[in-house]
């Protein structure tokens, strides 16, 4: 089972560099924040996505999303289990494994409206969303991942600490399944995304996002596109298979200067992930 994540920034130009992307990794499910809202961008992305198989849809919500689903009926199901407009959860099941997906799909608030610190604060409330679910949902066969936009690179405060997220940069880590810090039990996330920080990182870009502002401090490459796992998942996750696509076969995401190309498509650039599903 493939994934692929992206923050379209409201583009359509993005629609056939998706399908490119859909054709050349053989993705399952599309998952896209900040979708055009104009009446038939659901229409034309799914014509282009059905010229490469007709079993694409659009999964259909009850209230309003920050991630739109588009998925190939073919091969997986996508249903609904949790929707508060912010976060939502779903449970993906293949064809060939009694395994299911439980993916919460997720888009952050900006840098641009709050701080640093109070995205560390606000992030607390989306963990105990999370646990609550968790605790609740009675599926043996079940594993669970968040999968969006954070807004935050792996390193930062709410993405590390404990009432956070609490995603660490090695499974070996996760795989403890959880840490006690001042006598309460704190669940991990394992955080391969931090494989990619530096040109000596996986892929031939250091980051989802890049931006450079006259400031004294300044990152200019940020991994923002995310995708963690609870422990459970760690053994079904295809490490190689993780990357940050910047080119496909028909369109390249880059600048000549190796920046991206947010004039022709997003500011973000997308990433794709495996599962053993």
């Amino acid at each position: 089972m493939k994934l692929l994540f992206w923050n379209i920034q409201k583009k359509k130009s993005c629609f056939k560099v998706i399908a490119d992307a859909v054709q050349d990794e053989d993705i399952d499910i599309v998952a896209l924040a900040e979708f055009p809202s104009d009446f038939g961008a659901t229409e034309e992305l799914l014509a282009l996505l059905k010229q490469i198989g007709e079993g694409y849809k659009r999964l259909t919500s009850p209230v309003p999303e920050k991630v739109i689903i588009f998925y190939n009926s073919n091969k997986v199901t996508v249903k609904n289990r949790y929707n508060e407009g912010k976060i939502a959860i779903k449970k993906i099941s293949s064809f060939v494994s009694e395994m299911n997906a439980y993916v919460v799909f997720f888009h952050f608030m900006s840098k641009v409206s709050v701080s640093n610190a109070e995205q560390s604060e606000r992030i607390t409330n989306v963990n105990n969303i999370i646990d609550s679910f968790e605790k609740e949902n009675d599926d043996e066969h079940g594993i669970l991942l968040l999968c969006g936009d954070l807004n935050m690179n792996p390193f930062e405060e709410g993405v590390i600490k404990a009432n956070g997220l609490n995603a660490v940069m090695e499974s070996s880590i996760a795989q403890k399944k959880c840490r006690k810090v001042g006598g309460d039990n704190y669940k991990f996330f394992y955080n391969p995304m931090w494989g990619f920080l530096g040109d000596l990182g996986k892929d031939r870009v250091s980051g989802t996002y890049f931006h450079n502002p006259s400031n004294h401090i300044q990152y200019f490459w940020n991994i923002f596109d995310q995708v963690l796992l609870r422990p459970e998942a760690i053994p079904y996750f295809d490490k190689e298979a993780l990357h940050i696509i910047s080119e496909t076969t028909n369109f390249k995401l880059l600048k000549p200067s190796g920046i991206i190309d947010k004039n022709n498509y997003s500011d973000h650039l997308p990433i794709m992930f495996k599962l053993n599903i």
